[in-house]
């Protein structure tokens, strides 16, 4: 066998791609403003207006503007999952290459493998805590390209 031969043959592929819109979120009060006394309970803000943005951003996932706090002993008017945040766009890949070794069923086996290969910006959701001073804002992101070589021996 050739050597170009040799290094040609024996390589494996594979991949996971990811792609989905943002998971629909509440905007949460941490208070107990109609005084009912569960902490289980989640209390809403009042909604006034429209809390999507034409051109959201970490530093506005959404408008903030659009909520304002119910008044004592009342419940808000704003509903569940009301905000939605970002989606997530992700390609894993994996190359691998086979050498078959003198002794059989053994062989070696070199990896290379990427997580988020295009290194998109995939961001986390955003603030939605009503008394934060970050309300409506993203704090955080997944993971830039990460790439990671390997040698594994296969008895």
């Amino acid at each position: 066998m050739t050597l170009g031969a040799h290094l040609l043959e024996g390589w494996e592929i594979n991949g996971i791609t990811t792609a989905r819109t943002g998971q629909p979120i509440n905007v949460t009060i941490p208070r107990d403003i109609p005084n009912i006394g569960s902490r289980g309970y989640v209390v809403r803000p009042n909604l006034v207006g429209d809390p999507r943005l034409p051109d959201p951003s970490a530093a506005a996932w959404f408008n903030p503007a659009a909520f304002e706090e119910p008044d004592p002993y009342q419940f808000g008017s704003a509903g569940r999952n009301i905000v939605t945040g970002p989606g997530i766009y992700n390609w894993t890949f994996g190359l691998f290459k086979n050498i078959d070794l003198q002794e059989k069923q053994k062989r070696i086996q070199l990896r290379i493998e990427t997580f988020n290969l295009f290194n998109k910006v995939n961001l986390s959701n955003p603030d939605t805590n009503f008394d934060s001073a970050t309300f409506g804002q993203i704090l955080a992101a997944a993971p830039a390209r990460q790439v990671q070589f390997g040698l594994k021996y296969l008895f």
